[in-house]
């Protein structure tokens, strides 16, 4: 390197502002962009195993890996000339024109992972290929080799990595936790094994084993590792466009959750971090799922390497598309298909509450006078409030297309307890109500709960739904007009989204400036306070509007839906006997409880009968 100019009093180039950075420091802010913390250093070496034809690969961790990491493969191996030349920045066996960076087809290719780990670290790098005799050991440290001997050792590589960032402690005061640590190495070692899809992976650190990957693992099983035991089940569906192949593995929708680290989104076996494709994915559950929730799902994208270019961010977590638009519909095209199929509704019904028959008709009789007569007795369950049942609902008849194409999940991941086979809610026993909204339901080996206001509002967005799916919802003309206020944004969103309201059953007129007349609302929901609906439909169009959701489309339809019938049951309440409870319930029969809608919660638990006893000691 060529030496820099001298310095002048102040330290600063005699003859200028500018000087050239030396080797250490050039070596430091390099491997700062490659090196973020121990995970970092997994994830590079498990990539070059894998890309090394490594079929199993052990991760051992010691203080979360700041005091010490080792990656064993099975590979290849390097020899004695490539053991210190892999240590060179931008050195690597995977490039060798600049048209390659347009046709990557392995995990690594920059050259940057070695060398930037040796800058910060206390490296050793022990490779021996099947041909030799003998293994190649370097040692080196703060990027400066020390070292070159042969030594004694089976096939493959072996990288120990001690007293991470000793050099440059700084960046070790911003380390977290151990545990912290730890966990985002194993989840790093996860990310590299789910993405390749090919190889084990063993992580060890304390004597135990954090993750335990066999390299015959099928798609499901790395699945099942990567989302966590509370997945209940998985299903898989693929989707082809020209070259381009989508593969998505999810979870039913019931499951999601609050935050985004349920998702998993991999680019010819490469993890990226790509909104796009987040948005992709969200947009196609967008109508069974509620907002702020996300499903859990791993999206595998396969597509020539010419139509995306990984070489966009130090640590290869994002990547361009040639053709985002495509992809986008591709995406979320695999959504579609696996929501219209719904295969988890007949994986499920192995897993489903089996009420019998042995309940018979007369002693159900029996069994709800008894339950009745201990609620006017002021027994244990907490008595509703004075007044009528409600009206029995029409059933909406649903149909869901696909078979079984999914597989049930392992041992210990099957959750059975929250689905309950259709057809079966009027021969449940009501007990009464609980804590004035959960209905308490008796079986042959269970107690079922029911939410009631759910349960409601599922009823009315199907009634609703269904209506709109014959054609148009049917609509009670107002006697006095609500008047609905609406000021700036909102009055051009309300003037231009007329017609749209219009397909959900909403007549909305203008009267003058931010000011409208609400007309008429859907038949159903004629008792509830049709300016607060009004209202909230009003917020729910700046919600989709904002989001950037087609408002003519399918899913803000389905949204407008379900804000409507939430908005309606909300306001109503009512008081409720126990007499009325079993028409509640028979109509729930007509619905199907697996699919989830907008602003939707829970309709049933389920405790089942060793649940039950289990809570007691039993």
């Amino acid at each position: 390197m060529t030496a820099p100019p001298p310095a002048g009093s102040d330290g600063r180039p005699a003859d200028g502002v500018i000087a050239l950075l030396d080797d250490d420091v050039i070596n430091c802010i390099a491997a700062g962009e490659v090196i973020e913390r121990p995970a970092s250093i997994v994830k590079e070496l498990l990539e070059n195993s894998f890309d090394a034809g490594a079929r199993l690969v052990q991760v051992s961790l010691e203080h979360g890996g700041l005091a010490r990491i080792a990656v064993s493969d099975d590979g290849g191996g390097m020899g004695k000339a490539d053991v210190p030349r892999a240590l060179l920045y931008h050195a690597t066996s995977k490039l060798r024109r600049a048209e390659d960076l347009f046709a990557i087809r392995t995990l690594g290719f920059r050259g940057e992972a070695l060398a930037s780990i040796a800058a910060v670290s206390r490296l050793t790098l022990t490779s021996r290929r099947p041909q030799d005799g003998v293994a190649t050991r370097l040692t080196a440290a703060g990027g400066r080799v020390e070292s070159v001997v042969a030594v004694g050792a089976p096939v493959g590589t072996t990288v120990e990595v001690a007293d991470l960032f000793f050099n440059t402690p700084a960046r070790r005061a911003f380390m977290r936790s151990v545990a912290t640590e730890q966990a985002h190495a194993v989840e790093a070692a996860l990310r590299v094994c789910l993405g390749s899809g090919r190889g084990g992976v063993i992580v060890v650190a304390g004597g135990r084993r954090l993750l335990d990957l066999s390299e015959r693992a099928t798609a499901f099983e790395r699945g099942y590792a990567a989302l966590g035991p509370k997945v209940p089940a998985l299903f898989s569906v693929g989707r082809a466009d020209h070259a381009a192949s989508v593969s998505l593995l999810a979870a039913p929708p019931a499951a999601s959750r609050a935050d985004s680290r349920g998702l998993y989104f991999f680019v010819n076996g490469r993890y990226v971090r790509e909104r796009m494709l987040q948005r992709a994915l969200l947009e196609g559950y967008r109508a069974v799922l509620a907002p702020g929730r996300s499903p859990f799902a791993i999206v595998h994208l396969q597509l020539p390497p010419a139509d995306v270019d990984v070489n966009v961010h130090p640590q290869k977590l994002e990547v361009r598309f040639r053709e985002p638009e495509r992809i986008y519909r591709l995406v979320e095209g695999a959504v579609s298909e696996l929501l219209t199929a719904a295969p988890w509704q007949h994986a499920a019904s192995s897993r489903r509450l089996a009420i019998t028959d042995r309940v018979s008709a007369l002693s159900a009789r029996v069994a709800l006078s008894d339950a009745r007569a201990r609620f006017n007795r002021g027994g244990p369950m907490l008595p509703a409030p004075p007044g009528g049942g409600p009206r029995a609902a029409p059933q909406a008849t649903l149909r869901g297309g696909g078979g079984e194409d999914g597989r049930e999940a392992p041992a210990g991941n099957q959750k059975g307890e929250n689905s309950i086979a259709l057809g079966r809610f009027a021969r449940l026993v009501p007990l009464g109500l609980a804590f004035e909204n959960v209905i308490v339901c008796a079986a042959a080996d269970a107690l079922v709960l029911v939410d009631r206001d759910a349960a409601l509002h599922r009823l009315a967005y199907e009634r609703l739904a269904a209506a709109r799916a014959a054609g148009e919802i049917a609509r009670t003309s107002l006697v006095l007009p609500a008047i609905v206020s609406t000021s700036g944004p909102q009055t051009a969103l309300v003037a231009a989204s007329a017609a749209v309201l219009a397909t959900v059953g909403f007549e909305l007129e203008a009267i003058g400036p931010d000011r409208f007349a609400l007309r008429a609302v859907p038949e159903d929901l004629g008792g509830a306070d049709a300016a607060e609906l009004g209202r909230e439909l009003i917020a729910e169009l700046a919600v989709l509007q904002a989001a950037g959701v087609d408002l003519l489309g399918a899913a803000a339809t389905a949204r407008l839906l379900g804000r409507a019938a939430l908005g309606a049951v909300r306001q109503r309440g009512g008081a409720w006997s126990p007499a009325g409870l079993p028409a509640l319930l028979a109509a729930l029969d007509g619905v199907d409880l697996q699919r989830q809608v907008p602003h939707g919660r829970p309709v049933v638990r389920i405790l089942s009968a060793r649940e039950v006893a289990a809570l007691f000691g039993a």
